[in-house]
């Protein structure tokens, strides 16, 4: 089983390089349940031989769960390459998958292991020392991610591809994140506007369901991983030669071109 996994993974890292996309992977490597996906994942951030940073949370929200057809978030991982600043030029290829998305981000300062009993909000809050706001910028290996469905979609690292991680937030711990605003501009015209509850009703539930994932598949979240905890507002569609802005309010702006 290993080595069909690898196979898949193998397959998976070669589309990435080659900025190509299929309808499936082969039937006799292709991940059939949500535990197996994690199993091809984990193999493609070892065939991709690049230090995972963090993970990336998906399906956070109620509509992105409806248009995939499922109940609960994923997770993916955060790879070095996949790594930009604000105020960065992303290299660009349109695909069908070209949106961007407004996501907050956390990083741990400590370690949380595995344990049977789940971690409370304010436990895992506790553990991080730093939040950002950034955008991030999805892509997937398959033509059609939601037909492909979510083992494929977990296989392929839960559609990370870009993640542009703006300035870091002073005085976040006081303010009230599910209420918090955010407006994304596409070329200066406002595209959508959200709140930090559309991420599973607060970022920082987003984040402790990630640490509680991890946990019941028995891997823990080490201090330094950096974590962004899903969309905010809409995915937009955003293509080659635009400007996307994150206006965060009081919080900041982060940027970033496609180029």
């Amino acid at each position: 089983m290993g080595d069909l996994e690898r196979q898949a993974a193998e397959i998976l890292w070669g589309l990435w390089q080659a900025d190509t996309c299929i309808e499936a992977l082969p039937e006799h490597c292709r991940p059939d349940d949500l535990a197996a996906g994690y199993r091809v994942q984990r193999k493609l951030v070892e065939v991709c031989g690049q230090k995972p940073l963090g993970y990336k949370i998906a399906a956070s929200s109620k509509a992105g769960q409806s248009h995939l057809k499922i109940t609960h978030p994923v997770y993916g991982r955060l790879l070095e390459s996949q790594l930009l600043k604000s105020g960065d030029k992303a290299k660009w290829i349109d695909h069908p998958m070209s949106v961007a998305e407004l996501e907050f981000a956390f990083r741990f300062g400590g370690d949380m292991p595995a344990r049977v009993e789940p971690y409370s909000v304010g436990e895992v809050m506790a553990q991080i020392n730093a939040m950002y706001i950034g955008i991030e910028l999805p892509g997937s290996r398959f033509v059609d991610a939601a037909a492909a469905g979510i083992a494929q979609i977990i296989a392929d690292n839960a559609s990370a591809n870009l993640y542009v991680l703006g300035p870091k937030v002073e005085g976040w711990r006081d303010a009230d994140l599910a209420a918090h605003e955010v407006r994304m501009l596409v070329d200066g015209v406002e595209k959508t506007v959200g709140q930090g509850r559309d991420a599973l009703g607060d970022p920082q539930i987003a984040l402790t369901w990630l640490v509680n994932e991890l946990s019941k598949q028995g891997l823990p979240m080490g201090q330094g991983q950096l974590v962004t905890t899903g969309v905010c507002g809409m995915p937009v569609p955003v293509f080659k030669g635009e400007s996307v802005v994150g206006d965060f309010g009081a919080f900041g702006e982060v940027r970033v071109e496609l180029v």
